[in-house]
């Protein structure tokens, strides 16, 4: 019997995913047995396929390879050369980014600056070779979370898993007034392409948006907001017509919350990834992306203290 001490990269994770990326040559009704039959054991314990692991504790299993995931799975910056700060992740097919409110996600013309050729540049990407792509836009003023694929068919996978709604995108906003402490916003949205904004209309796309108050002082809220579905502008517009703008949105805010910051306070929290067998080692993983300076700024100065 080996014993390994499972790390941050193992906690929260099921164990049976975990002694599949540790030892993907044993054949899956040789792993599953040995959960069975009490020869994989956590702490001392015989575990479940399904009981979830944390970091520090010590997996026992019968298998005298070394496991898989004690090789790192975030490729190392070239020597000299650490990653920039908005790269949150980066492993053997995916890079995940913490995109600075400002940048555009992709380019707008040929040779244009954001984060995608900034991705292409870390990566050293040439001609003829797989250029990698963001597999969802933020707006240029929303900063937080965006998976950019290293290879075509991860790219593939996620645009397949994002068209069946199967990622957790979670988003912060900053809005002005006080809404319920949950709620849901279920307005149909209609793009006016010439104006790039979108205007409420029962002929137009239907539209979810899920919010949980996180925290206040009154007069502004920062807010929880879960969109299932993902149309331009969704949350912008519906907290905008449900009476809560975002501070600082100048296209669809009053006035007054419209002139509250440089720009919109929305900020895309977090996405966890499915736990689907074809994402492999990045089933179940979740990335998130610290509050900006910003945001945190205004919480700071008007008091709002948030619960998770």
């Amino acid at each position: 019997m080996e014993e390994h001490r499972l790390g941050a990269d193992q906690a929260g994770r099921r164990i049976d995913r975990i002694l599949k990326e540790g030892w993907p040559d044993v054949p899956l009704g040789a792993r599953m047995k040995a959960l069975r039959i009490g020869l994989v054991r956590l702490e001392g314990r015989k575990v479940s396929c399904d009981e979830r692991a944390e970091a520090g504790q010590v997996l026992r299993v019968p298998w005298a390879e070394a496991p898989r995931w004690g090789v790192p799975l975030v490729t190392p910056a070239p020597e000299g050369r650490d990653d920039p700060p908005w790269v949150l992740f980066r492993g053997r097919n995916l890079l995940v980014a913490d995109k600075p409110a400002g940048w555009l996600t992709q380019p707008d013309r040929p040779g244009g600056d954001s984060l995608v050729t900034r991705v292409w540049e870390l990566e050293g990407v040439g001609e003829g070779s797989f250029r990698p792509a963001a597999a969802h836009r933020l707006d240029r003023n929303t900063s937080g979370v965006v998976l950019l694929p290293l290879t075509a068919p991860l790219l593939r996978l996620l645009a397949d898993l994002l068209r069946r709604r199967r990622l957790r995108k979670t988003y912060w906003a900053l809005v002005a007034g006080v809404p319920p402490a949950t709620g849901e916003i279920t307005r149909s949205l209609r793009k006016l392409e010439e104006e790039n904004r979108v205007v409420e209309d029962p002929r137009g796309d239907q539209a979810l948006t899920r919010y949980r108050l996180l925290g206040t002082d009154g007069e502004a809220s920062l807010l929880e907001l879960d969109l299932v579905t993902g149309r331009p502008h969704q949350a912008r517009a519906h907290l905008a017509f449900s009476g809560f703008p975002i501070l600082g949105d100048r296209k669809y805010a009053p006035p007054v919350p419209a002139s509250a910051a440089p720009r919109p306070l929305l900020h895309a929290r977090e996405v966890v990834l499915p736990e689907d067998p074809a994402l492999e080692d990045l089933a179940g993983r979740g990335f998130t992306a610290p509050l900006p300076e910003d945001m945190a700024g205004v919480l700071r100065r008007r008091g709002i203290r948030y619960t998770l």
